[in-house]
């Protein structure tokens, strides 16, 4: 785990990065912990970043300008190459709504 962060040197006492660019080695998954993952979309395909999970909100739930920032995100990440699932992706979902039937179901 490589944390990158601009501002600090360290998170949790590991050494950060300032920016993907400057990891010394491929991204093969990056957990975006920011309040706006778009501006990180671009630089994780600079860096060929080949999967991103976000952790954010301020989407399409919360509104038309919400659904417009979500709309300018899915289009950077079908530029970019980067995989990023959406927030209803079955992977993502609790594993009580991934259950196929019920318990003690076969």
């Amino acid at each position: 785990m490589r944390p990158v962060h601009p501002a600090r040197p360290a998170v949790f006492g590991l050494p950060c990065a300032a920016s993907v660019a400057e990891l010394p080695e491929q991204v093969d998954l990056a957990v975006l912990l920011v309040a706006d993952p778009l501006p990180l979309i671009g630089e994780l395909a600079g860096a060929k970043a080949r999967f991103a999970v976000a952790f954010a909100s301020g989407f399409a739930e919360t509104g038309r300008a919400g659904a417009e920032a979500q709309e300018r995100l899915a289009e950077a990440v079908r530029r970019s190459g980067v995989r990023l699932p959406g927030a209803r992706h079955p992977a993502l979902a609790p594993a009580a709504h991934r259950q196929r039937g019920r318990p003690g179901d076969p």
